[in-house]
């Protein structure tokens, strides 16, 4: 099945991640990020991933991690459903965002060039974050004056979301040390 994406989602173009992860109701971001570059060092630095059995441990839990951000996307659009209102810039962002997720997951770019790598994986989970508050963040602001919503879209984006990339890392992490001492 193919997949286009809309032109909108170039909305994104020029985005400051650095910016966005301050706004207001995201406060919470720097924090998230901290866990998830500290997961990604020890599972890549200190664990150590480079082939074979280890890699596949990695490549396992990212790719879980993309196939569950596809359901919480939908998940996330049917709310903005809900909580929008009359808000059609609010649902129309969503379902892009939701199109561009599957488009992603879907084409499977961490499997591009010589096949997954460890960069690559690393590469791919600590950039998840960014792309995730950039995307987020902008969905949030198409509630305009709306707090609540803001604060919904938030609060979905940090315990539903980034969670699952936080748990996703730990799991890896976890695997990976099952595997270590087990060899």
């Amino acid at each position: 099945m193919t997949h286009t994406l809309s032109d909108n989602i170039k909305c994104l173009d020029g985005v400051d991640y650095d910016v966005v992860k301050n706004n207001v109701h995201f406060e919470w971001v720097s924090g998230f990020e901290d866990t998830i570059k500290q997961l990604a060092s020890d599972v890549f630095d200190t664990i150590g991933v480079k082939v074979g059995d280890q890699l596949n441990v990695v490549l396992k839990g990212f790719d879980e991690f993309q196939v569950n951000l596809e359901k919480k996307m939908d998940v996330l659009v049917e709310k903005v459903n809900i909580i929008a209102g009359s808000n059609e810039a609010a649902k129309t962002f969503v379902a892009e965002w939701a199109e561009a997720v599957k488009y992603q997951v879907q084409s499977k770019y961490h499997y591009a060039g010589d096949g997954p790598t460890a960069q690559g994986l690393r590469w791919g989970y600590q950039s998840s974050i960014k792309y995730i508050i950039i995307c987020g963040t902008t969905l949030a602001d198409k509630g305009g004056d709306d707090v609540e919503f803001k604060k919904q879209i938030s609060d979905y984006i940090k315990t539903v979301i980034i969670q699952s990339l936080i748990d996703s890392l730990e799991n890896v992490k976890n695997e990976l040390e099952t595997l270590k001492t087990s060899s």
